[in-house]
């Protein structure tokens, strides 16, 4: 592995998993943790850019990657007068270097390969988030920083002895792939909390609760970061799997003492980012799993 690689997966994984730490013990994940990491992610990906002597629209997109992570960052309600003043001038900057690419380098570069398709790929990630995150499915902040953080870090697939590739050797840009194998891995939960919930011979009807959550000591779960899906409406105890994220707890954890109710479902709140740590680490190792499972066989049916 050449030194520029282990030391972007050596920061991925101590960004992600301190991350995954925070968010899961206060469900806070402070933002010097990505800009450190995104902030050494761009000093890299400058360098590298350098080193092989990138082409001007390259050098444009990098800028334009680098304008979408501190987009996340920086509040513009926050700063003034010089500093506003050179962050619009980044802003305009970054527009511009990606308008050079398409109007004088365009097709020719893509279809060259190299650089400026990966630069592509992990802006086209870092627009899907920012429109997941203001119009999509919940999602937290943290989670999009997080993605926007392994897009700018890790930008070209590293040389870590990964084997599984979807369609061909290049396969999908890496950032891609962690995100993709992230969606797997998250998809896993429910099979882990079934198994729990087996093990721990908490099975009952309508057996749907037990892929979402675990039963809980009404005591801890007032202490912890969980939702309950146990429930005490209009005098009556309901288990709603679907949880509301604007329930006033306190109000919910009384509700429930009052009834009588010792051990509630709950919704552990699992945070994005932890499927997202193992997924930095499985695409790093394994590869794109989640093609290999999900992608190739579909490919297949249809040959």
């Amino acid at each position: 592995m050449e030194s520029p690689d282990a030391i972007r997966l050596v920061i991925g994984a101590v960004a992600l998993g301190y991350g995954a730490w925070s968010d899961w013990h206060t469900r806070r994940v402070p933002d010097r943790t990505w800009q450190i990491a995104g902030g050494a992610g761009l000093a890299l990906l400058a360098a590298e850019l350098w080193q092989a002597q990138a082409s001007p629209g390259t050098w444009g997109l990098a800028l334009a990657v680098g304008v979408l992570f501190w987009y996340s960052q920086i509040d513009d309600e926050a700063i003034y007068g010089r500093e506003l003043t050179a962050w619009r001038a980044a802003q305009v900057a970054g527009a511009a270097g990606m308008g050079y690419f398409a109007l004088f380098e365009g097709w020719e570069s893509l279809l060259a390969g190299g650089h400026a398709v990966d630069l592509l790929a992990a802006l086209a990630l870092m627009a899907m988030m920012y429109g997941w995150y203001y119009y999509g499915p919940t999602i937290g902040g943290a989670d999009v920083k997080a993605l926007l953080t392994v897009a700018v870090l890790v930008p070209f697939s590293p040389d870590a002895g990964a084997t599984l590739h979807a369609f061909g050797e290049q396969g999908f840009p890496f950032p891609w792939v962690v995100f993709m194998n992230s969606l797997l891995l998250y998809l896993a939960i429910p099979v882990g909390l079934l198994a729990w919930n087996i093990g721990h011979g908490d099975l009952e009807k309508p057996w749907l609760q037990a892929l979402l959550g675990v039963r809980m000591d009404l005591k801890r779960a007032r202490d912890s970061h969980v939702w309950p899906m146990t429930r005490v409406v209009g005098g009556r105890t309901v288990l709603a799997p679907m949880v509301n994220r604007d329930l006033y707890l306190p109000a919910e954890w009384d509700a429930l003492a009052a009834a009588g109710i010792e051990r509630p479902w709950v919704s552990l709140k699992i945070p994005y980012i932890i499927p997202l740590f193992g997924a930095f680490l499985l695409s790093t190792f394994v590869g794109d799993l989640f093609s290999e499972l999900l992608v190739a066989p579909l490919g297949e049916l249809f040959q």
